[in-house]
C-alpha cells in the first residue's frame, strides 16, 4: 500500500501544483501521522489514479470479453453447419 499511496501522492502534487514533502518515507505510519498536510493530493491522485485505472480496465475487459464471443460464436458456427460431400 505504501507504494500506491506514494504513487498517488505524486500525482495528486503534480496536478494541484503542491511541493513535495522533502523527507518523505515509505511507510504506512509516515502517511498517517503526515496526513493533515498530504490529504488533499493523496485524495486527488487517489481519484484520479481510480479513475483512469477503472477506465482501462474496463475497456481491455470489455475488448476481451468481444474477443472471446466472437471467438465462441465462429466456433459454435462451425459445429452446426453441415459438411458437405
Amino acid at each position: 500500500m505504501p507504494f500506491v499511496f506514494y504513487f498517488n501522492y505524486k500525482v495528486g502534487s503534480l496536478i494541484l501544483g503542491h511541493h513535495h514533502e522533502k523527507d518523505f518515507q515509505l511507510s504506512v505510519e509516515w502517511i498517517w501521522d503526515k496526513m493533515e498536510h498530504i490529504w488533499m493530493p493523496l485524495y486527488v491522485g487517489s481519484i484520479v489514479s481510480g479513475l483512469i485505472v477503472g477506465a482501462i480496465s474496463y475497456a481491455a475487459i470489455t475488448v476481451l470479453w468481444r474477443l472471446h464471443v466472437v471467438k465462441r460464436w465462429k466456433e459454435r458456427k462451425l459445429r452446426n453447419t453441415p459438411s458437405e460431400k
